[in-house]
C-alpha cells in the first residue's frame, strides 16, 4: 500500500481519551512557545538524499507510528486527545541555514494543535554547519547530511522521540532501497499513563491522610524553594531577550570509556558521576569569580522516566512518561579536588534513595494537593532556585539504532526549549551514542552568557578527564 492510500482510517479525527496530567501540561506550555523539543540527527548516506525520499519515509512514519498521529480538542469541558485530521507532513528543505538558527525557530514553533501534525522535520542542505562527528564520515564513499527533528512534547517523551528516530532511518533506508512499506503495521505500541496515574493518586490521598507525611513534604519544597544558586549569584547577566539558546558538545570515545569504567569502579551510577562532574566544575567557576567558601549548596533538578517504576518492561512504549523533576539539594566542599569520589559516593547515595522512596512522585502529589503552578521568570531572577536540571537517558544507541546499508544515523543531539521556567535557568540533555557521552546545554539567553556555558562545559569535561 502506498502512503497515500486509506488516508481516512488515520486522519478520522477519532476521539481517543481525555489528556493525562503530563499531555495537558505540555499543550499548555506549547501555547506560550516553550517546552518543544528538537532532535539533530546527522546522517551518513550512500548518496545524497533526496527531497522525495526524506519526504515519503516522513509520510510513512506519520502513518504507523501512533503517537504521532494525536492533536488536541476540547470534549465535555475537558482536554482530550484525538486523531489527527490532517494528513498532510511538516516537512522543508532549507539552503544555507545554520543549525542554530533553525533550532531557535523550532525551540518556539506553533503545531496546529486541532489537527496536527504536532511534529516537523527540516533537511538541511548546504549547511555551513559541520557534522559534529565529521572524523566518523568516510568521504568520498559516504555523504553527510543535518536533519532537525522539531517535536510537541504532548507526543512523546525523550526516550519515544528516540524510537521516532529508529523508526524514521528505518523507513528511510526502506524507501531508498525500493523496499515495500505497509503502512498498516504500527511502529511502537502507545501506552497510556494509567499505572503512574494510579500512583500519584496514592500519594495524594496518603499525603492527605497523614499530616506529618504533608508536612515533609511541604518542608522539602520550602527549602528547595528557598535555594540561591550561585549560577545566578556569581555570574554577570547578558543584556539578551528571554529565548532559549543551546550549545552541543561530544566527548571523545576514550575519555568516555575512562570515565565510565571509573564510576562503575566506584560504584556509582554514570548519572551520579557526571552530576558530581557538573556541580565540581560550577563550584570551579564559582571560585574563580572569587567567591571563597568552605563549602556549596547546589541544587539539581534531575529529570525522571517514569517507565523504571513500571511493573514490567513494554518494548518500544511510546508515550510521555515524564515524571516530576527530582530535586537534590548537596553540599560540596570547597577543597572536593582531593575528595571527588567521596562526593560522588555521597551523591549517588542519595539520588538512589530518592529513587527508591520515589520522592519525586510524592512531590508531584504536594503539588498537585496545594495547586502549585509553574510561573515565568522574575525581571530581576530571584525566582530562580536550582543551578541547572539534568536529564540523562543514558545510552541511546539500543533506542535509535544507526541505520541499515543506505543511510545510517551516525550521532544525535537533543534540545528543549526551557526560558520559561521559573526556578532553573539551564538544562543539561545528555547521553551516550556511539561510545560518545553528549551534552546540550540549553539556557536561558537573558540570565546566562554563551561564553560562561562554554567555559562551564569545558570544566565539566577537565573534571571527567582529571577523575584518576
Amino acid at each position: 500500500m502506498s502512503a497515500d492510500e486509506n488516508s481516512e482510517a488515520f486522519f478520522d479525527g477519532h476521539w481517543m481519551r481525555e489528556a493525562t496530567f503530563g499531555e495537558t501540561f505540555f499543550e499548555e506550555h506549547h501555547l506560550k512557545a516553550h517546552f518543544l523539543t528538537c532532535y539533530r540527527l546527522n546522517l551518513k548516506s550512500k548518496s545524497p538524499l533526496k527531497e522525495e525520499d526524506v519526504r515519503l519515509a516522513l509520510t510513512y512514519l506519520y502513518r504507523k507510528c501512533p503517537s504521532l498521529q494525536f492533536c488536541f480538542g476540547t470534549k465535555d469541558g475537558k482536554t482530550w486527545i484525538r486523531r489527527s485530521t490532517n494528513p498532510e507532513i511538516d516537512f522543508q528543505v532549507l539552503h544555507g541555514k545554520e543549525v542554530r538558527e533553525v533550532r531557535e525557530c523550532l525551540h518556539s514553533y506553533r503545531y496546529s494543535s486541532n489537527t496536527g501534525p504536532l511534529f516537523c522535520a527540516r533537511l538541511l542542505l548546504d549547511c555551513p554547519d559541520l557534522p559534529l562527528d565529521a572524523d566518523d564520515l568516510e568521504p568520498p564513499s559516504f555523504h553527510g547530511s543535518i536533519l532537525l527533528f522539531g517535536l510537541h512534547h504532548s507526543i512523546s517523551d525523550g526516550t519515544t522521540n528516540m524510537y521516532i528516530m529508529k523508526f524514521f532511518v528505518s523507513l528511510l533506508n526502506d524507501v531508498i532501497s525500493k523496499k515495500t512499506v505497509d503502512v498498516d503495521e504500527p511502529l511502537g505500541v502507545l501506552v497510556g499513563n494509567d499505572y503512574i496515574g494510579e500512583e500519584i493518586g496514592e500519594k495524594i490521598a496518603m499525603l492527605m491522610s497523614d499530616q506529618s507525611l504533608r508536612e515533609k513534604a511541604a518542608k522539602r519544597i520550602e527549602e528547595s524553594d528557598g535555594n540561591s544558586p550561585y549560577i545566578i549569584t556569581a555570574f554577570p547577566k547578558p543584556n539578551e531577550r528571554c529565548m532559549t539558546h543551546s550549545y552541543e558538545y561530544i566527548i571523545d570515545q576514550e575519555t568516555t570509556a575512562r570515565f565510565f569504567k571509573r564510576c562503575r569502579a566506584e560504584k556509582v551510577t554514570i548519572n551520579s558521576g557526571f552530576s558530581a562532574a557538573a556541580n565540581v566544575a560550577l563550584v570551579d567557576l564559582v571560585r574563580e569569580n572569587g567567591v571563597a567558601r568552605d563549602s556549596y549548596v547546589m541544587q539539581n533538578a534531575h529529570l525522571i522516566n517514569l517507565r523504571r517504576y513500571w511493573k514490567k518492561p513494554i518494548p518500544n512504549a511510546l508515550g510521555v512518561h515524564t515524571g516530576f523533576p527530582l530535586i537534590v539539594l548537596t553540599e560540596v566542599p570547597g577543597n572536593v579536588g582531593s575528595n571527588y569520589w567521596d562526593y560522588a559516593r555521597a551523591l549517588h547515595a542519595q539520588i538512589s534513595q530518592n529513587l527508591q522512596e520515589k520522592t519525586s512522585l510524592f512531590d508531584q502529589a504536594y503539588q498537585t494537593i496545594a495547586n502549585i503552578q509553574m510561573g515565568t521568570p522574575s525581571a530581576d531572577f530571584k525566582s530562580f532556585t536550582t543551578d541547572f536540571t539534568i536529564s540523562n537517558m543514558g545510552d541511546a544507541t539500543p533506542l535509535a539504532t544507526e541505520g541499515g546499508e543506505e543511510v545510517r544515523i551516525t550521532h544525535i543531539t537533543r534540545s528543549t526549549s526551557n526560558h520559561l521556567v521559573d526556578k532553573c535557568p539551564m538544562s543539561i540533555i545528555c547521553h551516550t551514542f556511539r561510545g560518545k557521552f553528549t551534552m546540550t546545554f540549553d539556557y536561558n539567553a537573558a540570565v546566562l552568557e554563551r561564553d560562561f556555558i562554554i567555559r562551564f562545559c569545558r570544566q565539566i569535561v577537565k573534571r571527567m578527564q582529571d577523575v584518576e
